[in-house]
């Protein structure tokens, strides 16, 4: 009975520990995001600015943006595959959890089944006894 109770506190702290992981995955991708839109706009700015008379520098510039945009589509690629990994995770922890549950409700119902059963064995007893006196009363 209590070990079930530690099995389910010990699930739902995993779980717990498994979705803040999911979570901060989550915000590292957005913020990856963020960092190529902003980049998209420089590149789009350095473009517009190349195109007077200070094209000679953009050459360089191109070869470090295009470095760069490849850097952060490797690192959102990464992201999202420990993202759906760190999903599975969640969903196995979730489910290991609320196996636990499920037996310990299953647990309960049959104490609560038990008692019942007690209970009306003590009720027909008493009814017994009644109806006996009743009937050797003289």
């Amino acid at each position: 009975m209590r070990t079930m109770e530690n099995l389910i506190r010990l699930g739902r702290q995993q779980l717990d520990s498994k979705r803040r992981m999911l979570s901060g995955l989550e915000g590292l991708r957005v913020d990856l995001e963020k960092r190529v839109s902003a980049l998209e706009v420089e590149i789009t700015t350095e473009q517009a600015a190349a195109q007077g008379e200070t094209s000679f520098a953009y050459d360089s510039y191109a070869k470090e943006a295009i470095h760069r945009r490849e850097t952060l589509a490797k690192s959102v690629s990464e992201i999202a595959a420990q993202i759906a990994a760190a999903r599975e995770e969640v969903a196995e922890a979730y489910r290991e959890m609320k196996k636990f549950e499920i037996m310990e409700e299953r647990r309960q119902q049959q104490v609560r089944v038990a008692r019942l059963r007690r209970e009306q064995a003590e009720l027909d007893e008493i009814g017994g006894q009644a109806h006996h006196r009743a009937r050797n009363a003289p």
